[in-house]
């Protein structure tokens, strides 16, 4: 699991795994692979939302009798997100240094819009 994940967010990045309730559940903690403390609040939670779903899709994609990941990332000692994804999706909980909150990524705009990803803030 920690080279799955690692595969996406870089060599020494995971710092926590552990399997509980059977090999069902895996808890994870990782060091932010994309964190930039300078880069703007809405963009931060956007490539962190990124961060998390490809690494956790990498993980469960890979290994088929998990039903559930949690995880929290990291920068040194603080916590910027939480999450649990599973089968059914991705929820990311920010950590007050990024404002707070559940991140929930609304649908892409048309294309013929030339709009982006948009999000929002629960």
């Amino acid at each position: 699991m920690r080279r799955l994940a690692e595969t996406v967010l870089g060599e020494g990045t995971v710092q926590v795994v552990q399997v509980v309730n059977n090999g069902r559940v895996a808890l994870v903690r990782w060091e932010a692979a994309t964190y930039k403390p300078e880069s703007p609040l809405a963009e931060t939670r956007e490539i962190l939302y990124g961060e998390a779903e490809l690494t956790t899709g990498a993980v469960i994609a890979r290994l088929p009798e998990l039903i559930r990941l949690r995880f929290a990332i990291v920068h040194g000692k603080e916590v910027l997100a939480r999450g649990e994804t599973g089968r059914g999706g991705l929820r990311l909980v920010f950590g007050s240094v990024l404002g707070g909150g559940t991140f929930i990524p609304t649908e892409p705009e048309e294309e013929t819009t030339g709009g982006s990803r948009a999000t929002q803030v629960r």
